[in-house]
Formats: structure tokens, sequence, C-alpha cells
């Protein structure tokens, strides 16, 4: 009797009509490593990562296991530190591998079998099909080259086999040469079918920059599903935003193409200035209201209509609520005097939706004073 109730089990188990009994939630803190967390997990287990920036860079290793943030991806952080790639699915990984709510960003793609390129910055799907979901993928460039327009997929790069699903993400100010916000290359032999598929649904596709492709670059035989996208001021020096090479075909349906801002979020901003100073610049701003806000970017540019950058490590956490406002202070100590610098200021709520306010304009200059 007992063989048989044991039997069963595993017949059940096997048909996926229960869930192991074994699995087990891991939860990483600052000062400790995901990739530790991912080494000692086995299949079906779930890491949970609290609040803070990560310094490192992720490889799944072929495990079907879920790594999610437990506050959102505004204030979880995987910083590639400009050195590498931030995360990487090359083993086989399935559906049952899901990474949701953190934000990618600082990674550079590297090459793969002897190609004289980089691949992926902010993430890499070779051979592998996981759930990305509701993350932010940002400031990544596919290649290490200075000016990062070389590589192929600055945010995301699915690669020779890879069918993934990418959901729910804010992928924005990527670099690549192809793709700068995702880059396809499935090499599949025929049509993709309902159950293999790579499927784009549901995102914020915004501000990439590329040669071929800003949003997005797809060739090699690929024929991707892209549902209900926003596609928002990506540049590109030819060609679409969507790029869909010759061999390839793409299912686009109910995509939002834009130059404005997307769903900004509800902060009412009393006031965004700033302060010149001596070799410093203090950026000083209040709000009278901040509902669902997470934080707060602080990005500077060297030249009237050049390339933002963000100044500032983390996300100033907000202090402000739906019913009442703050008052927040930012030096940026590394100017030069008498040269000009121009700030915007970015409010993201806590779905990673996020608002640009700005620009302010300011000259750091030697500040004389007359003492008595």
């Amino acid at each position: 009797m007992k063989t048989k109730i044991l039997l069963m089990f595993v017949l059940c188990f096997l048909m996926g009509g229960m869930k192991p009994a074994w699995t087990a939630t891991i939860i990483v803190s600052p000062g400790q490593k995901i990739q530790d967390a991912i080494n000692s997990a086995t299949h079906g287990d779930v890491i949970e990562v609290t609040a803070g920036t990560y310094m490192e860079n992720i490889n799944f290793k072929g495990k079907q296991i879920t790594v999610k943030s437990t506050a959102g991806a505004a204030m979880t952080i995987i910083d590639g530190g400009g050195t590498a790639r931030v995360v990487t699915f090359n083993s086989g990984e399935q559906r049952e591998a899901i990474l949701e709510g953190f934000t990618i960003r600082n990674g550079v793609g590297q090459k793969l079998d002897g190609l004289d390129y980089g691949f992926g910055g902010g993430i890499l799907c070779r051979g592998s099909s996981p759930i990305i979901k509701g993350n932010i993928i940002e400031q990544n460039q596919a290649d290490p080259s200075s000016s990062g327009l070389f590589g192929l997929g600055g945010g995301i790069c699915i690669y020779e086999g890879s069918y993934p699903e990418i959901s729910g993400n804010t992928i924005r100010n990527n670099k690549a040469e192809s793709g700068a916000g995702i880059y396809i290359f499935t090499t599949n032999d025929i049509e993709e079918t309902s159950t293999v598929q790579v499927l784009i649904q549901n995102n914020i596709i915004a501000s990439n920059n590329a040669q071929l492709g800003g949003a997005i670059f797809i060739c090699g035989n690929s024929h991707p599903r892209i549902f209900s996208n926003v596609i928002s001021d990506n540049n590109q020096i030819a060609g679409d935003e969507i790029y869909v090479c010759s061999d390839s075909s793409a299912e686009i349906v109910n995509p939002t193409t834009t130059t404005t801002t997307v769903e900004p979020t509800i902060i009412e901003l009393t006031f965004f200035k700033a302060i010149l100073g001596y070799r410093q610049v203090i950026l000083q701003w209040k709000t009278e209201s901040e509902k669902d806000n997470a934080g707060f970017n602080i990005y500077r540019a060297e030249a009237e209509g050049g390339e933002y950058i963000k100044i500032n490590d983390a996300l100033i956490p907000a202090k402000g609520t739906a019913t009442q406002g703050a008052g927040y202070e930012f030096i940026d100590k590394n100017v030069l005097n008498r040269k000009t610098y121009w700030y915007k200021l970015e409010d993201i709520d806590i779905n990673g939706v996020s608002t640009l306010h700005g620009p302010v304009k300011v000259t750091p200059r030697i500040i004389h004073r007359l003492f008595q």
C-alpha cells in the first residue's frame, strides 16, 4: 500500500500536479551576493532579494528558479559595474527560470565564439527561454567601445535558440550597434508556433540608441510576437525603431509609438533649481505631494542637447506621501568651475514608471568673499 501511495505521489509530481515540498525560499540582503544564493539553490527554489544595490554579475547556471526583489525594481538594483554583462541565461533555462523586479544597469556585453563584438549588455539569453518581467533595464551597452554603438543587444540579447517571455519591463537608455533595446537572432528553422516563440509584451522601450533598431532588431529567421508595447523616443541612424530583416517577420499587435513621456507619475513638484557653488552644484527640489513615489534620480549633461548621464549612485528615497510633500537636496561635486552643466530630475514610482523634470542650467564659478 505504501508503495502505491509513493508511486501516485511521484506520478502527480512528474505530471505537474504537485509542487515538491522541499523547495526553499532564500533571502538575500545588502552585503550578501545574489550569485551565492543561485549557486546554493535547486530547482523550484525562490530567491527573494531585499532593497539595495548589488554590485555583481549573475548567471542562472541552468537552474529553474525564481530570483525576485521584495521592494520592486526602483529600490533593488543589480549594477554590473561597467565591466561585464549583468545577467546571463545560457544553460538551457526555461519558463520556470524567472527574473523579476530589479533595475539592471551598467552592464557591458561580452564576446561570444571569438566574434569581435559584444552580446547583451544587460541580459543575454542563449539557448534559454526564461521569463523576464517587471524590471528596469537601463544604461547598458552591448560592446565595451567608448561610444557604445557597437555589439548586439544593449538591453537584452536573445540569441541562438532562445524564446523568452519579456513582459512588463521598462527598457531605456541602452546602446548597441543593432537592437539597443532588444536584439533577436533565434536561428530558428521554422516559423515560431504558440508553444515556441519569443514573446515581448506590455513593455516600455524608450530612449535607446543604435545604428539599426533603436528599440528592437529582428533577424536570423526570427518570428517574435510583439504585443501592446510602448515604443518611445528611440534613436537609430537608419530604419525604424523596430527593424525587421528580410529573413524574419514579427507579429506586432497594438503598438504605441510616441515621442512624449508615457504615464507620468503623480508628483506635484513645487520647484527644481540648481545653485552654483565653488567646484560644486547644489540641486534642490520640493514637492507638494508624492503619490506612489519610490524616489528620485539626477541626470547631468555637459552640452545643451547632449546626452544625460545619471550621477547619483543609488535611488534618492522618497520622503513625501500622497497628501504631503517634502524637500530634497543633492550636491554634485564632480564639476569644474566656469563649465556649464544641465540637470534633469527623474521621479520613479513603485511600478518603475518615471517622469523627467527640467532641465536647469548652471555654471560653477570661483566665489569671492569679502571679510571685514
